[in-house]
């Protein structure tokens, strides 16, 4: 069981700058220190203990996950599937509140959107619970990448 995490971020997250990923150079969403630590094995814990603020890479051709300055904690240590990154395997989770995954979208609905899978994310997404904040390793809802897949932004491999 890894220790409790330090202090909470000195509320810089909410509406500080963003920094660029260190692999990537691709800026991303903060993220909160329970988030993070919700989220990593414990030699990934280790890694990110002393920073005051942190970033999520979603990239989905990056390596990283999580960074700070020139720091960063490779994908590699997160504890469940990233279905955001590339290299994710089938079954990729999209949804971590509902358990849904991409696999489960293109089953039900296809890139129209119509299915009761993307109706539940996005009921789900709309009622703002906070439950995607703390079960997602990206730190945010699910819906955005949803909609980039359903709108066919998601790039020529369909992935999201």
């Amino acid at each position: 069981m890894p220790p409790e995490p330090p202090a909470p971020f000195q509320g810089y997250l909410a509406h500080g700058p963003r920094e660029a990923c260190p692999a990537c150079g691709e800026t991303g969403p903060p993220i909160s220190r329970h988030a993070m630590w919700d989220h990593l094995e414990p030699e990934g814990i280790a890694m990110v203990h002393a920073w005051t603020r942190a970033f999520t890479c979603l990239n989905p051709s990056c390596d990283c996950l999580y960074y700070s300055l020139w720091r960063m904690v490779p994908a590699r240590y997160c504890n469940k599937p990233l279905g955001f990154k590339s290299n994710a395997p089938s079954p990729r989770p999209i949804c971590y509140c509902l358990g849904f995954t991409l696999e489960d979208i293109r089953r039900d609905a296809g890139r129209e959107g119509n299915g009761s899978v993307v109706r539940s994310i996005r009921e789900h997404a709309a009622q703002n619970s906070g439950l995607c904040e703390r079960l997602n390793p990206s730190g945010q809802c699910c819906w955005g990448q949803v909609r980039r897949y359903l709108d066919g932004s998601s790039g020529p491999s369909g992935r999201v």
